[in-house]
């Protein structure tokens, strides 16, 4: 790629929301600020959904905010894989399904049901998505040392919060699920198809098993999320430095992916459509500038 090129960071954190809640960018930039990272000179996003760049522990990192739902999650993780992520440590908020998980608690996603039109992209209904199992323990470590006990299991990802009826909700109460989110079941499928570590965090924002409890914008739900950042923080020192292909040679493989994926096998066949070329020059368009970074 031409232009100056400035190597994304191989660990990837990155911060959503869930019902519209607009406190992650405080936190994104909070964990910003204790390493003294920087929004990268070619990040096309700039302060909208902004990615800090720096390093820990003599180890480069990012700390990224990105869109509410899964689509615009995924469509930006793509992004940073083909700038060369490799690993995605995933915080966000859920609402609790169970009597024992009050706001404030933290749950470690393990599976998922998926009610999000976005990992059918990726896999069929019959295919399970699971968490990176060393992240999954590493975050499970982080969390005692800091005192915490985080709940695994099964959680529900919607496209829909205001369609979370109350007999869903009992139904997948009594199917064990613990909490409902809006991407978790999409980044876990990501991961698989592009093999990337992910693996979620997420902190109880509301309770909604009998009267809806939110607790947004609380001094108790503030307390939460200061130590989920350390969480965060301690998982980052332990992780061990990935080896991957240079950038320019992993972004040129994923291009090629997506290029064939949007279309057929062959981009210069008859087959493909007018419109199915265009779309493929937009996706290549869009990634040669990104990857940039």
């Amino acid at each position: 790629m031409g232009g100056k090129t400035e190597r994304l960071d191989r660990r990837g954190f990155r911060c959503y929301s869930r019902r519209g809640a607009n406190v992650e960018p405080r936190l994104t930039l909070a964990l910003a600020k204790l390493i003294d990272a920087k929004i990268p000179q070619h990040w096309p996003y700039g302060e909208r959904f902004p990615l800090y760049a720096g390093q820990l522990g003599g180890k480069t990192v990012s700390f990224a905010y990105l869109p509410v739902g899964a689509p615009g999650t995924v469509m930006m993780m793509e992004e940073m894989i083909a700038c060369g992520a490799q690993t995605f440590i995933g915080l966000g908020w859920a609402g609790s399904l169970r009597e024992n998980l009050l706001v404030g608690s933290f749950i470690i996603p393990t599976s998922s049901v998926s009610e999000e039109g976005t990992s059918s992209h990726y896999v069929d209904h019959k295919t399970s998505v699971t968490p990176n199992s060393r992240l999954v323990e590493l975050i499970r470590e982080a969390c005692k040392e800091e005192g915490i006990t985080a709940e695994t299991g099964p959680v529900w990802t919607t496209d829909a919060p205001y369609r979370e009826f109350v007999s869903k909700i009992v139904a997948y109460h009594h199917q064990g699920v613990l909490a409902v989110d809006m991407e978790t079941s999409a980044m876990y499928a990501l991961g698989l198809v592009r093999e990337v570590d992910v693996c979620n965090l997420l902190v109880v924002s509301d309770e909604l098993l009998h009267e809806w409890k939110p607790a947004f914008r609380t001094p108790e739900l503030d307390v939460a999320n200061d130590k989920a950042r350390h969480v965060i923080l301690k998982v980052l020192e332990k992780t061990s430095p990935i080896v991957t292909p240079v950038k320019s040679d992993l972004a040129q493989r994923v291009v090629f992916n997506l290029r064939e994926e949007t279309c057929c096998e062959n981009f210069e066949s008859p087959k493909c459509l007018p419109a199915d070329r265009r779309s493929c020059l937009q996706t290549l368009s869009r990634l040669s500038e990104i990857t940039k970074l």
